[in-house]
């Protein structure tokens, strides 16, 4: 009688522990335009899905997985599991973030401002008029060095990135893409735009240091490589 307790006993274990997920130590990290979620798993892949979307896979590396979410407004959930089936899930809680401007607006003062600017013809440097929902290139220069992406969820920009990739060598034109970019950008949300340059003066100046600076209720980051690349992130 004891032996049938104890083998019962062990058979339970054995149950529970097949049963338990093999997904552990998730974290969720959340930047300007994307929010990571990551973890461990012994598992050759990662299923998950939120309200909104279908079941979706993520690959695994060195029993790690990454998955990036574009920033909404509205909190949401997503389900991770080992499974198709989602037996044993994951539930994590993703917070909204705040909008900067609706994107029809915004789109509509920054390819308001045409001209020259340091000699150069800058009217063909506009972002996309209706902005894809989700996280997207909004505007590359011809040679593709300088880059404005942006998270927009139900018409609002709640994110922004402006990246000039100085280790492909940056062009005169280019660098004054960047900086007419950015004023445009920083006029566009109601930003001081002497402020906003300062932070880029002082990245430029310490060359690796994060610098930032906020202006009218908007944060500026600047993250600097020395000689390689230079990206501002902006956001609420």
């Amino acid at each position: 009688m004891k032996k049938s307790v104890k083998l019962l006993g062990l058979l339970t274990f054995v149950l529970l522990v097949s049963g338990c997920s093999k997904i552990k130590d998730v974290d969720t990290s959340k930047s300007t335009l994307v929010t990571t979620i990551s973890g461990e798993t012994k598992s050759d892949k990662v299923y998950w899905k939120t309200d909104s979307d279908g079941v979706n896979t993520a690959s695994v590396k060195n029993s790690n997985f990454s998955i990036q979410m574009p920033n909404t407004l509205s909190k949401y959930s997503i389900k991770l599991s080992d499974s198709k089936d989602f037996k044993n899930s994951k539930s994590i809680d993703i917070a909204g973030v705040k909008p900067l401007i609706s994107y029809p607006k915004f789109s509509d003062k920054f390819n308001s401002y045409t001209g020259k600017f340091n000699g150069y013809d800058l009217s063909n440097v506009t972002i996309s008029e209706y902005g894809s929902q989700g996280l997207s290139d909004l505007y590359k220069s011809d040679e593709g060095n300088v880059i404005i992406r942006g998270t927009i969820d139900d018409d609002k920009l709640v994110g922004l990135s402006l990246t000039a990739l100085l280790m492909n060598g940056l062009s005169d034109r280019e660098s004054a893409e960047t900086s007419y970019s950015l004023g445009l950008i920083s006029e566009a949300l109601g930003s001081d735009y002497k402020v906003v340059f300062k932070g880029l003066d002082r990245t430029l100046s310490k060359g690796g240091q994060k610098i930032t600076v906020k202006s009218k209720g908007t944060t500026y980051e600047f993250n600097s490589k020395k000689g390689s690349m230079i990206t501002i992130f902006i956001h609420k």
